[in-house]
């Protein structure tokens, strides 16, 4: 019964852990699992209240960037919201790029820093379980279908999956 107890008590700090490296931990599998849910409440409540004190410092600058950034303008109005963290970047295309990174990051437990977007994302191990959720993700932050022969390629990177993603969000407003 003491080792239950004791790994019960490593997991938390573990999940902190990756948090505090910049990872998202609130997507991964094990954390959606019932058994699971005080932690995740927990963890996304102490989250949200630093997010929250940080947050009225940043709401006007976050205003004025969306504003001037001439691409956002072209993001339709069913978007906006997950473009919000990265309307700083000078184009459209940056934006994604910082997203998928971020995201891809998360999903391969690697500092966002060490994840080069130039090189094909099999060499950083994708298998058909990653893939699967990267597509999920695509889907569900840019509402772009992506192939999932394409994130499986050896020919695909991160910079061209932005790439495609921006040239479908494109069609898309210009309809």
């Amino acid at each position: 019964m003491l080792q239950v107890v004791d790994l019960a008590l490593a997991k938390p700090a573990a999940v902190r852990a990756l948090s505090a490296k910049g990872f998202d931990v609130t997507t991964h599998g094990v954390l959606v699992e019932a058994r699971s849910s005080i932690l995740l409440a927990s963890l996304q409540a102490e989250m949200e209240a630093t997010e929250a004190a940080s947050a009225q410092d940043q709401g006007a600058q976050d205003s004025m960037t969306k504003v001037s950034a001439p691409w956002f303008k072209d993001v339709p109005a069913n978007l906006t919201a997950s473009f919000a963290p990265e309307a700083n970047a000078d184009t459209m295309q940056e934006a994604i790029l910082r997203l998928v990174k971020k995201r891809f990051s998360n999903l391969i437990l690697m500092p966002i820093d060490q994840v080069d977007e130039n090189k094909p994302l099999p060499d950083f191990g994708v298998d058909s379980m990653i893939a699967s959720e990267f597509r999920s993700w695509f889907w569900a932050v840019f509402r772009v279908d992506l192939p999932f022969l394409d994130i499986m390629s050896p020919q695909k990177k991160l910079a061209t999956l932005a790439g495609f993603v921006e040239e479908k969000i494109v069609q898309v407003s210009a309809k």
